[in-house]
């Protein structure tokens, strides 16, 4: 008689995913590797029952995607997470979209929502699946504790989001309460900037922000023309399709200087910026490098 198996749910939490994941980047970046490569840098000797169940709920998370030839690496979303501070929009948008990419917690959210029953009601709801008892209690305390990680991450995004409103996130936030009209009637007063200098700033990508500076009294005509100039100067930068093309470059390591095409960005680590070169799984930071115009 064959052993009953229970239906595929990741035998690990989130957050756990998140950090052995975690571990994975920090010797791997964004290079490819197989998969007895990548459960040797979360910690095991090799693989087994307990590293392959691990390995499976990463990849079944969204934390690790295939690269081909059997080998894995780590996913944008990923990246989302190890590069942003909590709070930040980034990380929570992508700690939700994952906690729900397994296809039996992405059921339990629409069958249920955000507000859980008790375990003996999800105990039944998986049994009735074809999950066995045990297995049925294990799914459910990974899934409540996904779904609580879910929740701290909404609720420091949307802390930090009311805070950044409170400081002037936006013109209207930077402006002086409404002036009283000269027959002392309080009026509308239409929105102006402070007379001294006032910048806002703006995260236009991982990569990239943006600051505007603004100087006395700034008018919609004004802001209309600013818009303006700027689409009449988009077309003097690159399209993201010409910043990931290969680029030539000079590798100065400590050994020799050696020609080689850069094929990607791979992140940060210690504060310098790694980038990927053909033919190598090597990172190579960018201090080493020397661009060709």
């Amino acid at each position: 008689m064959s052993k009953m198996r229970s239906p595929n749910y990741p035998s690990i939490n989130l957050s756990d995913a998140i950090q052995k994941a975690k571990m994975v980047y920090d010797k791997e970046f964004k290079n490819p590797a197989p998969r007895e490569v990548l459960v040797k840098d979360m910690g095991y000797g090799g693989i087994n029952g307990a590293s392959a169940g691990v390995f499976s709920a990463v990849v079944k998370y969204g934390l690790l995607e295939s690269a081909g030839n059997d080998q894995y690496r780590i996913t944008e979303d990923a990246l989302d997470i190890f590069l942003h501070q909590k709070g930040e929009e980034l990380r929570s948008k992508a700690i939700e979209k994952l906690a729900f990419s397994p296809t039996l917690f992405a059921e339990l959210r629409d069958s249920f929502g955000k507000t859980l029953p008790s375990d003996d009601n999800l105990k039944a709801y998986l049994v009735k699946k074809g999950f066995v008892p045990k297995a049925a209690e294990d799914a459910i305390r990974s899934y409540r504790a996904t779904v609580e990680l879910v929740d701290e991450e909404t609720k420091a995004y949307n802390l930090n989001d009311s805070k950044n409103e409170s400081k002037g996130g936006n013109p209207i936030d930077m402006q002086p309460p409404p002036a009283a009209n000269p027959q002392g009637n309080t009026g509308f007063a239409p929105p102006a900037l402070p007379d001294d200098d006032s910048v806002l700033a703006f995260k236009l990508s991982r990569n990239s922000n943006a600051r505007v500076v603004f100087n006395g009294q700034v008018t919609q005509e004004a802001i209309a023309k600013l818009i303006l100039l700027l689409e009449a100067s988009q077309d003097t930068f690159p399209t993201q399709a010409e910043l990931v093309q290969p680029k030539q470059a000079t590798w100065r390591n400590k050994d020799s200087d050696q020609p080689v095409k850069v094929v990607g960005e791979l992140g940060e680590k210690d504060g310098k910026r790694f980038y990927a070169i053909e033919g190598s799984s090597t990172g190579v930071p960018e201090d080493e490098l020397e661009f060709e115009n």
